[in-house]
Parts: structure tokens; sequence; C-alpha cells
């Protein structure tokens, strides 16, 4: 069975959830988009430590359409998002990936 291409989310959970992104935003070290996926580099300061890993289950559920996977490395801490090309563009869009 295919997982629709959407957010289960409503406008005021919507803004609740970009407000929590925005807290780590300054954390981002690097933004790129490659082969049917993006990812995202944070630096590993403790609000991303304690926040990434729950917005990323968050985001498992209500756009459970595309697959997040957090992967901690030399470079610091990388949200990788992937799945359909048209769920991963929309979302990287969110992401200010273009």
């Amino acid at each position: 069975m295919d997982i629709p291409v959407a957010c289960t989310l409503n406008q005021d959970e919507m803004a609740d959830r970009r407000a929590l992104w925005q807290r780590i935003d300054a954390d981002v070290v690097e933004r790129r988009r490659l082969d049917g996926r993006f990812e995202v580099v944070y630096a590993p300061t403790p609000e991303v430590e304690r926040l990434l890993p729950l917005l990323v289950d968050a985001e498992s559920v209500c756009c459970a359409f595309a697959r997040w996977q957090l992967i901690r490395n030399l470079e610091g801490v990388v949200l990788a998002v992937s799945g359909p090309s048209d769920g991963v563009a929309a979302l990287g869009r969110e992401f200010s990936i273009e």
C-alpha cells in the first residue's frame, strides 16, 4: 500500500512545528540536495541534540511518506530525508532547499 504524499498537520499544528524547526535553524551548517533526497547538517549543539530527534519522530508520523534519518558523523548531526520525488521536493522547500 502506498502512503499518500501529504502532511496530516492542520494549520495551527504546522505553525507550531515550524516554530520548533526555527529554533535550531541558526545551527544549520549546510543544506544540500542529493539524488532522491536532501540533507541538512546541524552543528551538534545541546538544542539540536535535544530537539532534532523529537522533530524527526514527529515528522515521521505526519509526513509518513518520507524516510527521516539522523546521522551523526564528523560533519555534525545530519538530517537525511528521502522518499517520493514530489514529496521530497515539497519538504525540501520547507527546509530552504530548492
